[in-house]
């Protein structure tokens, strides 16, 4: 670049920019870079509250549970501990910025300005009021500057003292807003958890109205998560206790009476239905239907005996109005089949078939005609007669025989 800007030619002397010695970046001395980094020390300690410790030697023999007052104390005078002391009581080692300082202690008098007040700094006044209200209150802090504390143009000088009380003061104010607070908080809870409950509760009733065992056992163990004492002194969780156990008992004498109707036992029925009125007697309003239905089979069990013997004696006599009385009731209990019906109800076929055709006869006879009354003689007598033929019977079929021969 200096041999283009040294060039006899004016346009390529003015391609390349100049150089500017000013624009040259200096050398870094040692000296600046001390003062640097202490300007970065100064800047850091300022953001903090530097402690500084100082370390005593309590006795020269170095061992422990050994304490020498003389020479610690002449150790913290030598090391100027007590005039540092000292210094710091007289003076006021603590400053804040009126707006800080106004911004840290107004919990101290939550009542000055109300609630989210945050004053701009230099309000003069809202500090002084501050302390002194503070000052009514404690009777610790004395204006002035013999007193703990002093206002400046800025800022707030305290003393160790004032700045001590001014800390007691926060603390038992922040108490009482962190107890506030919590009561809040406690509050808040509890009229969730009652919410809760309510809800809860209201579930465990509609459940309980279903009497489904299951909706009700998830039901309870809601409540049982949000109610005290897992809502063992609440009636609502005592009844559904009762309700599950009872439904637990209805189910098993449902399953017992089921299967002893299928198999027909009548000794089983009745002791069921005698442990159901005495221990689940709810259940004549839950399953009427189940309990009436084993009642009639336990009647028409008790009934079978007789029925099934009017049912044989029927077919030993062949007494159609027997049979049929015999076979209506066996059918009213629901009597199983079995030969003996069957029988039964062949003879009541065979006897109304026979009767029908004695009937035909007797009106083809009256009607003379030959041909049918020979046809209904010859199916007779391909009928299979049981027993002695009934006197009717046998007089209708003589008269057909004299009216074939004659």
């Amino acid at each position: 670049s200096a041999a283009v800007a040294q060039s006899s030619d004016h346009l390529v002397a003015e391609l390349l920019p100049r150089d500017d010695p000013r624009d040259r970046k200096k050398a870094v001395t040692l000296g600046k870079r001390f003062l640097g980094q202490m300007d970065e020390l100064v800047t850091l300690l300022k953001k903090c509250e530097p402690h500084f410790i100082r370390c005593i030697k309590p006795n020269d023999a170095k061992v422990p549970q050994d304490f020498n007052s003389f020479k610690v104390q002449e150790q913290i005078r030598c090391a100027g501990v007590l005039e540092v002391c000292r210094i710091r009581r007289v003076g006021f080692p603590y400053r804040f910025p009126f707006a800080k300082f106004f911004r840290k202690y107004r919990l101290v008098v939550s009542t000055l300005k109300g609630d989210g007040y945050l004053p701009s700094a230099g309000e003069l006044s809202d500090c002084d009021e501050l302390i002194r209200v503070l000052d009514d209150d404690t009777g610790v802090l004395r204006g002035g500057v013999d007193g703990n504390y002093t206002l400046g143009h800025t800022k707030v000088f305290l003393r160790v003292a004032g700045y001590d009380t001014m800390e007691r003061a926060l603390e038992q104010a922040l108490l009482g807003s962190i107890v506030h607070i919590q009561g809040w908080v406690r509050g808040l809870r509890s009229v969730w958890r009652y919410r809760q409950m309510r809800h809860a509760l209201a579930e465990l009733d509609s459940a309980m109205d279903g009497r489904v065992s299951e909706t009700i056992s998830k039901a309870l163990k809601r409540v049982q998560a949000v109610v005290f004492n897992r809502g063992s002194h609440t009636a609502q969780v005592k009844a559904a206790k009762k309700l599950l156990e009872q439904l637990a008992a209805e189910r098993k004498y449902l399953r017992a009476l089921q299967e002893a109707s299928s198999k027909r036992l009548l000794k089983e029925l009745e002791r069921l239905l005698e442990e159901v009125g005495q221990a689940v007697p709810a259940m004549r309003e839950t399953h009427p239907k189940v309990l009436e239905d084993a009642e009639l089979l336990v009647q028409g069990l008790r009934e079978e005996p007789g029925i099934i013997a009017a049912l044989k004696a029927g077919v030993d006599g062949r007494d159609r109005q027997a049979l049929i009385k015999a076979l209506a009731d066996a059918d009213r209990i629901e009597l199983p089949s079995s030969n003996l019906l069957v029988t039964a109800r062949q003879i009541v076929d065979e006897l109304d078939g026979r009767k029908s055709l004695l009937r035909n006869m007797t009106e083809a006879i009256e009607a003379g005609e030959y041909a049918t009354v020979e046809a209904l003689l010859a199916k007779h007598r391909k009928m299979a007669i049981v027993g002695v033929v009934p006197p009717d019977e046998e007089r209708v079929l003589k008269r057909a025989n004299r009216f074939i021969s004659g």
